[in-house]
């Protein structure tokens, strides 16, 4: 009894707490507008929530739109300029949902994560290439982000897509996507060359290895050479 009056009662509370976080979710987005308003021109801020409607119907995220405006708004950027800033931010997030196509389930978080990736150097062929070997299981946009942040350790675009492509088609294990960073910096601090760094993660990967297991010793063993 005292089981099924708990599951009851968590039933009957849920409702409310997802009508509390829209609630809140509502007041950000009123104080938000708010802070633009007063920041632009009124014909700039017209074009401005104009952008911001066009962008929902068409199934784009407006958050990333909403923040690009605050940020010039912070910095007290003239309203033209920023509207100039949020209608190049929707040129990219519609450039993402293209490239997303393939991978299917395309949701409004993961065009948001490979924009941003984009903007962190992931060239637009590379994403394709993630989006093709997601297979329409989706997560693109953590894989774009981990493949931007091991190309700021030198690796190349190409083996870096190979080392994603290598941990996709071995379980795609979230745990050792997120050490594939960690593993790539650690080699590199060791002396071993980006570029074969992320090659014997790679293979690692292939073998069943995890990458943090795998040290400079191991680099020759895994994928050749000296």
């Amino acid at each position: 009894m005292r089981i099924t009056t708990f599951v009851l009662a968590l039933a009957l509370a849920l409702p409310t707490s997802a009508a509390f976080g829209q609630q809140a979710q509502q007041t950000q987005d009123e104080a938000a507008l708010a802070t633009l308003r007063a920041a632009m021109t009124p014909a700039a801020y017209t074009s401005f929530t104009a952008e911001l409607r066009a962008a929902r119907d068409q199934g784009l995220p407006t958050q990333p739109l909403v923040a690009k405006a605050l940020e010039g708004a912070a910095k007290n950027v003239p309203g033209e300029r920023i509207l100039a800033a949020v209608r190049q931010t929707t040129q990219e997030l519609n450039r993402a949902r293209t490239l997303l196509q393939p991978a299917g389930g395309v949701t409004a978080a993961e065009i948001s994560a490979v924009a941003t990736a984009m903007q962190r150097g992931v060239p637009a062929d590379a994403v394709s290439r993630l989006a093709a070997d997601a297979g329409g299981r989706g997560g693109v946009g953590l894989s774009a982000h981990v493949l931007a942040d091991i190309m700021a350790h030198g690796v190349p675009v190409s083996v870096g897509v190979e080392v994603l492509g290598a941990w996709r088609s071995h379980g795609a294990d979230p745990n050792r996507l997120n050490e594939i960073p960690g593993a790539v910096e650690r080699l590199v601090r060791q002396g071993v060359v980006p570029a074969r760094a992320a090659a014997a993660i790679g293979a690692g990967l292939r073998a069943g290895r995890t990458p943090g297991s795998i040290g400079p010793v191991d680099v020759p063993r895994l994928i050749g050479g000296g």
